[in-house]
């Protein structure tokens, strides 16, 4: 690129504009979309429960780090700060993500060991139980 388009290149914020997924993006019933950690081993949990995505974020201990809820989320909501699991994500999902410049961070692979549809807690009720 030339010094022009360099300039042009650093001055677009793509914050300004950024890609937003809706429920309808994802379709299909309500599941979990990812489940994964961030940074602090945070649980990170994504899905999609009647026409809604959720991104619920809590502790081993069932504190709410953060929840964000509606019918579109920006991506960069919707994936951790560090990893998420394979075997816990939805593969439209992921595609999803990817296409948008957002991919997944994934871990390694390994066998599911429990059964959806979801496998984070869900709502604020299921917290509730963690906590006590």
């Amino acid at each position: 690129m030339n010094q022009n388009e360099y300039e042009q290149f650093c001055g677009e914020d793509r914050r300004a504009n950024p890609p937003l997924v809706t429920a309808e993006d994802v379709g299909g019933d309500n599941r979990t979309l990812a489940y994964g950690y961030d940074v602090d081993r945070n649980t990170f949990h994504v899905y999609v429960h009647e026409g809604s995505l959720y991104v619920l974020t809590y502790s081993s201990r069932g504190e709410i780090i953060s929840n964000n809820s509606g019918p579109e989320l920006q991506a960069q909501l919707l994936r951790p700060n560090k990893r998420v699991y394979p075997q816990y994500t939805d593969g439209r999902f992921a595609r999803i993500m990817r296409d948008l410049d957002f991919p997944l961070p994934f871990t390694t692979w390994s066998e599911p060991q429990r059964e959806g549809p979801y496998y984070g807690h869900t709502h604020l009720k299921d917290l509730d139980m963690l906590q006590g």
